[in-house]
């Protein structure tokens, strides 16, 4: 079994892309299977990156995130022996599936924490892309918070990427300097600007998508942490099943 992953940032990171690469070496680990890694950043890339893997006979290919779901239609379309899974969004097809995960219902509880603790009664949220699935846990980190104190604010930074994380600092200054007393981000490898200035102004923040608190300690309280990585074996082994009753079923025609 050949097993391909496409990061659209580094994985070690820490966050987002090393909870997917976590998943690509335990579906090596528990199943036997040959695996490969990208990191891809634009549509072309993600386009070219699964194209690679079906070219190559592979069975099965991950692209991690929202935005890799155009590519992976183009791609099943193109290669359909092998099986395209994002991991985020709603687009489907024969070989193409998206795996969805709540993380809105961690950071929902993050919101509330922020509505308690709070002494101004102000939050801020730091993302990298505006993609619909960092906007969703964004509302719910804000619903949370409201769920306290109805009149709470939260306020939004989008910094345009996950990898400036100098320009997840200065965004972060911002919202401190506007009085917000917690952070939350969805940033990736970004984040980590958003930590050194919590730590450098003494304000309290949360980890997103693994346990992030070692990164920080003195000023991370919690983090919404994803348990991604049994979801990549679970279709791995899903994904090689079926292939096993197609060739069985095809066998006996």
């Amino acid at each position: 079994m050949n097993v391909g992953l496409l990061t659209p940032g580094p994985v070690n990171d820490n966050g987002w892309n090393a909870i997917a690469y976590e998943g690509l070496q335990r579906i090596h680990q528990e199943l036997g299977a040959e695996i490969s890694h990208q990191e891809t950043k634009t549509p072309s890339e993600f386009e070219e990156g699964f194209r690679s893997y079906g070219a190559k006979g592979f069975d099965l290919a991950f692209g991690h995130g929202f935005e890799f779901q155009d590519a992976a239609l183009k791609a099943g379309r193109q290669y359909p022996k092998t099986v395209f899974i994002t991991t985020s969004g709603s687009s489907v097809a024969p070989n193409v599936s998206p795996m969805v995960f709540q993380l809105e219902q961690a950071t929902y509880l993050l919101g509330i924490i922020a509505g308690r603790e709070s002494k101004t009664g102000k939050a801020g949220v730091v993302g990298g892309i505006k993609l619909p699935s960092i906007a969703s846990t964004f509302l719910a980190f804000r619903v949370g918070a409201k769920s306290i104190n109805p009149k709470f604010e939260v306020k939004e930074i989008y910094t345009g990427n996950f990898d400036d994380a100098g320009a997840a600092k200065l965004a972060t200054l911002s919202l401190i300097n506007a009085g917000c007393d917690f952070i939350f981000h969805q940033a990736n490898e970004a984040g980590r600007g958003v930590f050194q200035a919590c730590s450098e102004r003494k304000v309290r923040c949360f980890g997103s998508n693994k346990n992030q608190n070692d990164l920080a300690p003195d000023v991370i309280l919690a983090s919404a942490v994803l348990d991604m990585p049994p979801a990549f074996v679970y279709m791995a082994r899903r994904s090689a099943r079926e292939r096993s009753r197609f060739r069985a079923e095809s066998s006996n025609r």
